[in-house]
């Protein structure tokens, strides 16, 4: 029918605007703005860079999730390193870029999960069939190992390679590396530093005979009844690409390779049990409720965050622990952040002020009365709190001499750590001044109680109130601000336990 046909012509035109306009801000290509026939909204070069961002995150979202389900990890993960993706990730442009937070966590999140320890035996052993580790008994050998055991297996088999390798052709520029431990070989640290004395020539030629690189290795592809040679992309335009040169790509290359990474309990062990600043008003592991309002998520309607998730199936039982502990960490500090902002928007901190301006330190005829008195007051000035908070107190005294936080011991890493075993300290708190009612809480404070230290400078407050939410006309509220470090002059948070107290009134 030529009517159905006339009415059906403007929406198709319609349609044909919209993939175009949509493939032009894809590409980056095209005018300045573009109108959404859809949604009505203008697309100018800031969307077009969230949008853009945002594809990106929500793609290394799909890696991670078939990566965490043992069903597609057994394909994903030998693809994914054959072309070392998560090394080309780690080493692009936009790794280095600051501004982009949670494209930085992903691909550290990306990096972790493609070495994980993985309890399906099946799986494993036929990633090390694959690579030519293991074949006819050993690999029946090492499927009644431990799931730890056999990742362990893998990198000190690598290792045992790279070390014949080098012994066969670079034995006099490799020596260190051909006669050390395997410890010291599965070391990225230690690895990095023999590796940067070798030439570049060296280097290739290692990665090559590791077949890490397929520069010179052409692949046959069958189109129809003809067969034609597709030249694969050379080593130097993929490190072009990455803005970065060979040498680093190769050397990032084989450390992954060969390195070792940390087990689940390792990982377990040494994580932190209270928040920090850092990660307390961190946007992308610690989101607000109301995500979704707030403006820089407004122009998707998609958003990514930098979480693991609790799947039906687990790669390990460390792969279960780590999470569940993770995700429980994170629900904490999203509780204590909103105790904290509370306790400290109650007790107003504010710069004191003395009274004193510049002009009256100087006699009539504009002298200065002291030099040292000059220089006192370029210190910045000190911080009061004009409020107060039920749930939080100033530290120190005016009746005793004493500091309000003093380091009485740090005492060294154990064993196998890098952080201090154990950091003593005195806390010191005034309740003269507080409510009967009030000086009775704190005082049922016992041993093994949990508290939080923050520190506050008011001379670094920038007074700003709070960001606007997307297209509201309302302000995002204190608990779910990311700028209130910056708005109230925090410097650092941590927490403690207590240990004793005593009673010096």
């Amino acid at each position: 029918d030529d009517n159905d046909m006339d009415e059906d012509a403007p929406s198709g035109d319609a349609n044909d605007n919209r993939s175009n306009s949509e493939e032009d801000v894809m590409n980056g290509t095209g005018s300045d703005s573009a109108k959404d026939n859809q949604n009505g909204q203008t697309i100018t070069d800031r969307h077009r860079a969230l949008l853009l961002r945002s594809f990106i995150s929500k793609c290394l979202e799909l890696l991670l999730d078939l990566l965490s389900y043992p069903q597609t990890r057994v394909y994903v993960a030998p693809y994914l390193s054959s072309h070392h993706l998560a090394v080309k990730l780690a080493i692009s442009k936009l790794y280095l870029d600051r501004s982009f937070v949670l494209y930085r966590q992903q691909v550290d999140m990306l990096l972790d999960s493609e070495r994980m320890e993985v309890a399906t035996a099946a799986s494993t052993v036929s990633g090390l069939e694959n690579i030519g580790l293991v074949e006819g008994d050993t690999a029946t050998q090492i499927e009644n190992l431990p799931y730890n055991d056999v990742s362990a297996r893998i990198v000190n088999q690598r290792a045992h390679i790279l070390q014949k390798l080098l012994h066969r052709h670079h034995a006099r520029e490799a020596s260190e590396v051909v006669f050390a431990g395997v410890g010291r070989v599965t070391d990225a640290k230690w690895l990095k530093e023999k590796i940067a004395m070798w030439v570049d020539d060296t280097m290739y030629d290692v990665c090559y005979r590791l077949r890490l690189v397929d520069d010179d290795d052409d692949e046959v592809i069958q189109l129809g009844n003809e067969k034609k040679t597709r030249i694969c992309m050379k080593t130097a335009d993929v490190a072009k690409k990455l803005g970065c040169t060979c040498r680093e790509l190769l050397e990032s290359i084989l450390l992954y390779h060969q390195s070792s990474r940390q087990s689940d309990g390792a990982i377990l062990s040494s994580a932190p049990l209270y928040p920090t600043e850092a990660l307390l008003w961190d946007r992308h592991s610690v989101p607000p409720g109301n995500y979704g309002l707030v403006s820089e998520g407004s122009i998707t309607g998609i958003t990514s965050l930098s979480l693991p998730k609790l799947n039906a199936r687990f790669l390990s039982a460390g792969d279960y622990l780590l999470r569940n502990f993770r995700l429980f960490r994170l629900e904490s500090a999203y509780e204590i952040r909103a105790d904290l902002v509370d306790a400290i928007k109650r007790m107003r901190p504010m710069p004191q002020q003395d009274g004193y301006t510049e002009d009256s330190l100087n006699d009539y005829y504009g002298n200065s009365f002291n030099q040292d008195e000059n220089v006192a007051n370029d210190e910045s000035p000190k911080t009061e709190f004009q409020g107060w908070a039920r749930m939080g107190l100033e530290l120190g005294t005016n009746k005793l001499d004493k500091q309000g936080l003093r380091l009485i011991r740090v005492d060294p890493p154990r064993l196998g750590e890098s952080v201090p075993a154990s950091v003593i300290a005195e806390l010191v708190l005034d309740l003269r001044h507080c409510a009967t009612s009030l000086a009775a809480e704190w005082d049922e404070i016992g041993e093994f109680d949990n508290l939080f230290l923050v520190s506050v400078d008011a001379s670094k407050m920038t007074g700003a109130p709070a960001p606007m939410m997307g297209r509201k006309d309302r302000r995002v509220p204190d608990e779910e601000d990311f700028t209130f470090p910056e708005r109230y002059g925090i410097q650092a948070v941590r927490g403690c336990m207590v240990l004793e107290v005593r009673d010096e009134a």
